[in-house]
């Protein structure tokens, strides 16, 4: 069912500037055409406990369309961190994701507990199904893209997992997380 899927490398994204530790990290599958420009993403989810995806979400990236192979549900990411800790980071995307990982792997040469909503429209099933699991660290950063959307979902979040836990991160210019290089 994942051939072609599992045959792509967990290789890097030039264009967001997320290297290939950070892809193989979260075991996301690059499709590349025939000039390496990235043109498919496929992120794993559901992942069983011998560490084998039961879905993908796919991202189309020139036309930044979505689909799915399998069912996918919950949070994209989470069986890569054990609950508790001082900090989990939640991005409304899987690139964003990345991204927030990579600024870490590159800031402080370690990536930190981040996960990504499949998308604002399922974010309270989502949310409520890994509540405990969420409310186990201390601090939880939404990382919201600075759209309607994002509002809401910054919102619906505080609610759901507590004004206590959640503070919002804001990106100024940008609309989501985004690597600055600084050129």
């Amino acid at each position: 069912m994942f051939t072609l899927i599992e045959e792509a490398d967990c290789g890097a994204i030039p264009g967001r500037k997320i290297d290939s530790t950070v892809t193989q990290f979260f075991g996301v599958r690059v499709s590349y055409d025939e000039n390496r420009n990235d043109i498919r993403h496929a992120y794993p989810y559901c992942v069983d406990r011998e560490g084998v995806p039961q879905a993908y979400k796919i991202r189309q990236v020139k036309e930044k369309k979505f689909s799915s192979i399998g069912k996918i549900k919950g949070l994209c990411g989470q069986h890569l961190f054990p609950a508790g800790g001082k900090r989990l980071v939640i991005t409304e995307g899987e690139i964003d994701m990345l991204s927030v990982a990579q600024a870490s792997l590159k800031h402080y040469g370690k990536i930190y507990p981040v996960v990504s909503l499949r998308s604002v429209t399922t974010l309270n099933e989502d949310l409520l199904a890994a509540r405990d699991w969420i409310r186990s660290f201390d601090e939880v950063v939404f990382c919201r893209d600075a759209d309607e959307a994002g509002e809401k979902a910054a919102s619906e979040i505080s609610k759901i997992i507590g004004r206590d836990k959640v503070k919002v991160a804001s990106f100024g210019k940008y609309k989501d997380p985004y690597i600055v290089t600084g050129k």
